[in-house]
């Protein structure tokens, strides 16, 4: 009689243990003593630490993936304010030299009224340049340098 009590237990347990899945066997509720028996005995409690091990990995590779595009942005954003940086010392410097070519016209009493407009025309770009917003283009900003300096060389070819 105790033998039959003792088999439709183990019966039972078995039973159980064949019907468990993964999801029943998840700590965050509260399990029985029966469900966490038939866990570990069926394999679900393996299988469910196996897919928690996956998620981890996967999501450790996720983050490693957005670091490395963190740090590529990264590098991009200071190479842009290195040119930007570059481009407004080059557009500094042309100041300064329409700034040295209109006083040495001044000085040579050769300053005409095409001259000066040209070398007013050039400030007005060099300013215009300047003043333009960050997120312009550095291509297009170094166009504008680019305009910039040919006009400057074509002012002093035309007055040298």
């Amino acid at each position: 009689m105790k033998l039959n009590k003792l088999m439709v237990v183990l019966a039972t347990c078995v039973l159980t243990a064949c019907a468990t899945t993964p999801e029943k066997c998840d700590p965050s509720g509260d399990p029985s003593f029966i469900d966490k028996l038939s866990c570990i005995s069926s394999g679900a409690y393996s299988e469910r630490v196996e897919q928690k091990k996956n998620e981890i990995k996967q999501l450790r590779e996720e983050q490693k993936a957005t670091l490395e595009r963190i740090t590529a942005t990264s590098i991009e954003t200071d190479a842009l304010i290195k040119d930007r940086a570059n481009a407004l010392r080059k557009l500094d410097n042309l100041n300064d030299e329409l700034a040295a070519l209109e006083a040495d016209l001044r000085a040579k009493n050769a300053l005409s009224e095409s001259l000066k407009q040209k070398i007013e025309n050039a400030k007005n770009s060099v300013n215009g340049a300047q003043n333009t917003s960050e997120n312009a283009s550095i291509i297009e900003k170094k166009r504008k340098i680019k305009d910039l300096q040919d006009t400057l060389e074509e002012l002093k070819a035309a007055i040298y």
